[in-house]
């Protein structure tokens, strides 16, 4: 038998990231918490190899990936990750059922400020995003945040840059 892992219980509320936080601690966290703490995104979004940036983060195997592909309460709690980050973002998610799409909020213009800046951090962690959307089983997701990221990439090619845009369409791949 499996033994649960430490990103299975983070997610299913059993347990606490590298920090000591839950699930919902991090995602209570205001904008100013999301910008400025550097250790949570790796346990909202997991991948299956070593972080370079933390490496108490998890690293998902091959069982965590089937629990997440096929178990509804994780896939739902890790949506609720991803609206909390595309929200940070200024992106809004529109999944109606037939197609998942992705769209600039009302804040979009107010909440770029923060991010589409020459060499910004957030690069790093959108590409680490539309990754652990593939790997989880959340291609049309992936799909629909790559494609909101080409919109904002083409309005700001100069902040944003061609390493980060080639980072980010290899991810959605």
């Amino acid at each position: 038998m499996n033994e649960t892992s430490a990103i299975i219980k983070f997610y299913q509320g059993e347990g606490t990231d590298s920090e000591g936080r839950t699930l919902v601690e991090v995602l209570s966290f205001d904008n100013g918490e999301l910008e400025t703490n550097h250790n949570y995104v790796q346990w909202l979004f997991p991948l299956n190899h070593q972080s370079a940036f933390n490496p108490t983060a998890p690293i998902l195997t091959h069982n965590d990936i089937k629990l997440f592909i096929n178990d509804s309460q994780l896939r739902e709690k890790y949506l609720v990750s991803l609206n909390k980050m595309l929200s940070f973002y200024g992106i809004t998610l529109a999944d109606d059922c037939q197609e998942v799409k992705m769209h600039l909020s009302a804040t979009f213009s107010q909440q770029k400020i923060n991010w589409v800046t020459l060499g910004n951090h957030n690069f790093l962690r959108l590409t680490r995003i539309l990754t652990s959307l593939n790997i989880l089983g959340f291609p049309d997701h992936a799909k629909a945040m790559f494609e909101i990221l080409e919109t904002i990439y083409l309005e700001n090619t100069t902040a944003i840059g061609t390493v980060t845009w080639n980072f980010w369409k290899q991810a959605a791949a």
